[in-house]
């Protein structure tokens, strides 16, 4: 079923300009959105009031669909609590609202089970922390991260109050001897926050004109000073603190390489003292390993540059006179992540379709040799790890699949004794033996085999027709995507609808070789497998082209649009959210925060007339063809500093320009949200509800 919009969407006004470029100047009439703000505010204003009386013609309206969202997952859960000094912390979120408010208790000598955790709010032990209900400067700001000073008094915590990625800091006084109004501490930060040992400096990274800032603040003297600072945006500088707790560990990578450093105090101030240095073309982790004695080693993860780490070290640096090789993952592997324990290494790694957590013993005592701890595959998922303190080696991580709802486990690595812990909720009236979850390959043009994964009713399955079908996809940065549960999906699922992913060259399902395949010059490949899984899920009659819709995020959205401009009838539908779509001209220009990792990730085109016109041969913008294109929804972000929604403005005019659609695509802007959606939870529902309902309206078969 197909709506016909009788209202006239806005046209874009044109302007005439040219961009310069290896070939020539490139006429762009659309240019004008990228720099003139206010222009472009008016025009995605009258954008927003077609979408919504476009929206409000749909046979579903997305108040039901919101409601179904709200309903399909339980009133309140509580996280898994976890220890910090004499305390112990966990969140209770109201899932509806997305609300979240983070507690504590006093620590009584064992994690408490969620009864009696419960009980502590009855008997009054409970002390609220930090409500993220309750954010200044406007309530409903999304929370960049928190942390409690070492004597418990004081917690700071950063806010986004707009999704333009740039954070408020502020701290609370938690005692009431001072007051508990929240106060402002800086302004432009970035996320990432840790209290100094001292229990007086609080060190965060700030935005300054020229590039970043390492900053202290001074609880005694409430005064702010710079420790060090970047000469350019681009480069990236993080503060953590080690899993030892002893250790304050400042990362600073630049085009010249990477330098740790650790902080240390000295006559009452903050200085960096050098742990290592590395090459450009070195990915580096570092963490610090204490040992009984008092001393310690650095542990150290690396691997070619592109963010796949593949070998961790332990040494004593900066010397480097004892460096013994801990763990290597294998080759079609990377490394995700590790957490250091006293006598182990817990570590996550990503490759060959599936995620693994091995501990690695190290230590005196210590047996030899690597065990897995828990894997998954592409139809599930294995996420987080945590540690309840650094000498008791009891890992907790997250288990889940595209049907089974995520339940939290903790581990002995010691004596491997696992057990599933309180803090998911179950939902309710979800039954998950009415669900299937599947796996099967497309073959791509040059042979290659592409998994896709999916879910859906069983008797959508059973009934063996072509079904409605959800087919998500991303390909790029070597992210892996799908395996994760998520109650959002039920609304369609519970249609009738397929909710299917297509794991592509780009991504990272299968290793660092998965990813190097689909990225630079190899990018066509991702759009290519692509078609590979539409023509797959087709001919297997698992759903149809009429009844497939197109969804993708970011750069998932550039492969979707891509495919839309090569591939006329190949689906009902799409849904392009937050778009990166005007590729050749941001490459060309690139934000300098991002331009290593976008030239990395689709290439260079200043590089050559080679990599110029590669780029210029899929680059969505550039490449909208003369065919009929399904129904299209897009939504953008009016503060996403990363794909401004000048690339989704742009597209759309260019589309309604040259092409004589029936159905003219619907750009939905959202105000208060960046990159990341919208920075209040109630407006992520709104938004997924308006998309639902736009599918729905689009793609119809017989419910269930």
């Amino acid at each position: 079923m197909t709506l016909e919009a009788p209202l006239r969407p806005p046209i874009a006004a044109k302007k005439a300009h040219s961009h310069p470029g290896l070939r020539g100047p490139r006429p762009d009439p659309w240019a004008w959105m990228e720099s003139e703000e206010a222009e472009l505010a008016d025009y995605l204003q009258q954008e927003n009031a077609f979408a919504s009386e476009l929206i409000a013609t749909l046979p579903e309206t997305p108040e039901r669909f919101a409601a179904e969202l709200q309903s399909a997952v339980p009133p309140i859960t509580t996280s898994p609590p976890s220890r910090e000094g004499r305390w112990v912390y966990y969140s209770r979120t109201d899932v509806p609202t997305g609300r979240t408010v983070h507690c504590r208790q006093p620590w009584r000598g064992r994690l408490p089970t969620a009864e009696q955790i419960d009980a502590g709010r009855d008997e009054g032990t409970e002390q609220e922390v930090l409500d993220t209900g309750a954010l200044p400067p406007a309530p409903g700001g999304r929370l960049g991260g928190w942390q409690v000073d070492p004597t418990g008094r004081l917690v700071a915590y950063l806010v986004d109050p707009d999704g333009g990625e740039s954070y408020a800091l502020f701290v609370r006084d938690l005692d009431g001897s001072v007051g508990s109004d929240a106060r402002p501490v800086a302004y432009d930060c970035m996320p990432g926050l840790v209290w100094h040992t001292d229990a007086e400096h609080l060190v965060f990274v700030s935005r300054h004109r020229q590039g970043k800032q390492l900053t202290s603040w001074s609880r005694l003297s409430a005064t702010v000073e710079t420790v060090a600072t970047t000469s350019a945006h681009a480069d990236r500088l993080s503060v953590r603190r080690s899993n030892d707790r002893l250790q304050i560990i400042v990362t600073h990578q630049t085009s010249s390489g990477t330098t740790v450093s650790s902080l240390a105090r000295r006559h009452g101030r903050l200085l960096l003292r050098p742990v290592g240095g590395w090459p450009p073309d070195i990915a580096v982790e570092v963490e610090h390993h204490a040992t009984d004695g008092g001393g310690g080693d650095w542990i150290v993860a690396s691997g070619p540059r592109g963010g796949h780490l593949e070998l961790i070290e332990r040494t004593d640096l900066p010397d480097q006179h004892r460096t013994t090789p801990m763990f290597r993952c294998r080759a079609d592997e990377s490394i995700d992540g590790f957490r250091v324990f006293r006598d182990f290494l817990a570590v996550s790694v990503t490759g060959a379709g599936c995620r693994r957590i091995l501990s690695v013993p190290f230590g005196p005592g210590a047996e030899a040799g690597t065990h897995v701890v828990d894997q998954s595959s592409l139809t599930s998922w294995i996420f987080g790890g945590s540690s309840v303190e650094y000498a008791r080696p009891l890992l907790t991580y997250g288990r889940c699949s595209l049907a089974e709802p995520p339940r939290s486990v903790q581990i002995d690595l010691h004596t491997r004794d696992r057990r599933t812990v309180d803090g998911f909720a179950s939902l309710p009236g979800y039954l998950q033996d009415d669900y299937l979850e599947a796996s099967l390959e497309a073959r791509a043009d040059d042979g290659e085999s592409v998994p896709i994964t999916l879910v859906c009713r069983r008797s959508v399955r059973d009934r063996g027709d072509p079904a409605p079908c959800l087919l998500n996809v991303y390909g790029s940065y070597g992210a892996s995507i799908g395996g994760a549960f998520s109650p959002s999906r039920l609304p369609l699922l519970d249609r009738g609808w397929i909710w299917a992913y297509a794991h592509v060259r780009g991504g990272g399902e299968r290793g660092p070789a998965w990813h190097h395949a689909g990225r630079g010059h190899a990018k066509p490949r991702s759009i290519s497998d692509l078609a590979a899984v539409i023509g797959k899920l087709v001919s297997e009659g698992i759903t149809s082209s009429d009844l497939l819709a197109l969804r993708g995020r970011s750069a998932g959205a550039t492969l979707v649009a891509a495919t839309l401009n090569d591939s006329p009838g190949r689906c009902g539908a799409a849904v392009l959210e937050f778009p990166y779509l005007d590729c050749l001209s941001s490459l060309e220009r690139p934000d300098p925060r991002y331009a290593v990792a976008d030239w990395r990730e689709f290439g260079n085109p200043n590089a050559g007339l080679q990599s110029h016109d590669r780029i210029a041969s899929w680059s969505p913008y550039d490449n909208i063809a003369r065919h009929r294109y399904p129904a299209i929804y897009i939504c953008a972000a009016l503060n996403d500093e990363r794909t401004p929604p000048w690339h989704a403005a742009k597209w759309v005019a260019r589309l309604r320009d040259q092409v004589a659609t029936h159905q003219s695509p619907v750009l939905r802007v959202v105000g208060s949200a960046g990159h990341l959606g919208p920075v209040v939870p109630a407006d992520s529902v709104r938004l997924e509800a308006e998309i639902q309902a736009f599918l729905a309206g689009h793609i119809r078969r017989g419910t269930e």
